[in-house]
């Protein structure tokens, strides 16, 4: 497996999902950063994330009508795009 990390991007609408699958591939050898897991008590959430998109090689996002329409969402979307990172979009149909 490839060191790079894979920052995960989701709406908590689509937590469920997205803690099962994030696991899964961290189990499966996958480097991967998301909020649930890896933002420690007490650190800023605004700076853990940009820390963690800044670090990260590549962004998965999670594409659900809630993640669609979630400001932040589409804010670390773009910063990716922007910042040329490879973007995979997943979609969940529920």
């Amino acid at each position: 497996m490839s060191s790079e990390t894979i920052f995960f991007s989701y709406s908590r609408v689509d937590s469920a999902f997205v803690l099962k699958l994030a696991k899964d591939l961290r189990d499966a050898g996958f480097n991967i950063w998301l909020d649930q897991l890896d933002i420690r008590p007490g650190n800023r959430w605004d700076d853990s994330i940009q820390a963690a998109l800044n670090q990260s090689g590549t962004l998965i996002v999670v594409l659900s009508p809630s993640s669609v329409a979630s400001e932040n969402v589409m804010d670390e979307v773009a910063f990716a795009i922007g910042d040329k990172k490879n973007v995979i979009p997943l979609l969940l149909i529920a």
